[in-house]
């Protein structure tokens, strides 16, 4: 996503938004059976933290529509930014409160150190549950 994207508004007609020229395929190893899709205030900022940070590369995105779908290995989550289309209530900061991500990595300590560099607080420490 280029910053010349971000700085036109995003299409907020449905048709106009899911027809809108992407770039990139469908995952490698096709679509999850389940995907989180999450709003976001804005998806330069969410592409820095989930593809600069978490290392999520972008398997497609739809930059007029400011949509991105993202995958790291078996992981895939998708990126919006809110648009006015699905917000059933007014939106708040922070987004997502009582939801949690369990997601299973190779290596977990580059992700905990890009992390750390980019002073981003965690709520609490990754941990293993059974």
């Amino acid at each position: 996503m280029t910053s010349s994207d971000a700085t036109k508004p995003p299409l907020s007609d449905p048709l106009a938004r899911a027809t809108s020229d992407s770039t990139g395929d469908a995952p490698q190893g096709g679509f999850a059976d389940l995907v989180p899709e999450l709003g976001v205030s804005s998806i330069l900022a969410s592409l820095r933290f989930w593809r600069d940070l978490l290392g999520f590369e972008i398997a497609y995105e739809r930059p007029a529509a400011r949509f991105a779908y993202l995958v790291r290995g078996r992981l895939q989550i998708m990126l919006c930014e809110l648009n006015g289309r699905w917000e059933t209530a007014e939106v708040q900061r922070p987004f997502g409160r009582g939801i949690n991500f369990q997601m299973t990595v190779d290596r977990i300590a580059p992700m905990l150190k890009a992390l750390d560099d980019a002073g981003w607080p965690l709520y609490e420490q990754p941990n293993e549950a059974w």
